[in-house]
Parts: structure tokens; C-alpha cells; sequence
């Protein structure tokens, strides 16, 4: 009676051994390489943009448009809207056309005006983005 099963510890400690292993195998075995960065006076200083008047237009090229800026593109043939946009450094997307949505993907261009046209002319900014 006071010996113990070699069966009772056997699987205990194949246990142990098969989860010690496990982890063990997670670990990065590489070497820790500390993040790169750069020194602050290297580093470009932030810039903020340009404050704006509420109604202005998107006068110079590089503005960004806004839906008050873009509602003159409304009523322009689509291919005239389209290059009065680029001169302003915005690109336009037709997402709906004659009053059928049109497939559009969903990443953000801040430059980029989503239009309506019916009849070949842009009838609404649907959004900005």
C-alpha cells in the first residue's frame, strides 16, 4: 500500500510535460530589437491648416471641399463638373445615376466629391469623402 501507481503519476506528468512544451513553443526565440524612433528635433513640426470663413469657397488648388464648396458643381454637365473639381484638386464619383445607386467602394478620400446625375448633369452631392 505505500507505493504509489506508476499509472496515477504517469499521466499528471505527461500533462505537465505536453503544456510546459506547448508554451514554451510560443515564445519568440529571436532577439528583442528595441522600436525605432526619431530623435524630437528631427522630427517635422505638425502643421495646422488653414482656418476657413463658414461659406467660403474652395478657392486655390489642394482645398479640401466642403458640402457648401461642392454645391457649385450642382447643375454643371458631369464633365464639366469633373473639371472644375480638378482644378481644385478634388476628384468627383458618380454614385447614383438616373436615380440607381451605383456600387462604390467605402474608403475615405477627403478630396473626393460623390455626386448625382440625372440626364448627364450632377443634380445633388450625395457626400464628401
Amino acid at each position: 500500500m505505500g507505493m504509489i501507481s506508476t499509472k496515477r503519476v504517469a499521466l499528471p506528468v505527461l500533462l505537465f510535460v505536453g503544456v510546459a512544451g506547448g508554451l514554451a513553443a510560443c515564445g519568440d526565440d529571436g532577439p528583442e530589437t528595441p522600436p525605432t524612433t526619431v530623435p524630437a528635433e528631427t522630427a517635422p513640426a505638425p502643421t495646422e491648416p488653414e482656418a476657413t470663413e463658414p461659406g467660403d469657397d474652395a478657392g486655390s488648388t489642394g482645398d479640401l471641399p466642403t458640402e457648401a464648396s461642392a454645391a457649385d458643381l450642382v447643375g454643371l454637365t458631369e464633365e464639366d463638373a469633373e473639371a472644375a473639381a480638378e482644378e481644385l484638386g478634388w476628384t468627383v464619383r458618380v454614385t447614383r445615376r438616373d436615380g440607381e445607386d451605383l456600387p462604390a467602394t467605402m474608403d475615405l478620400r477627403e478630396n473626393r466629391v460623390n455626386v448625382e446625375v440625372t440626364d448627364g448633369e450632377v443634380t445633388a452631392i450625395v457626400n464628401i469623402g
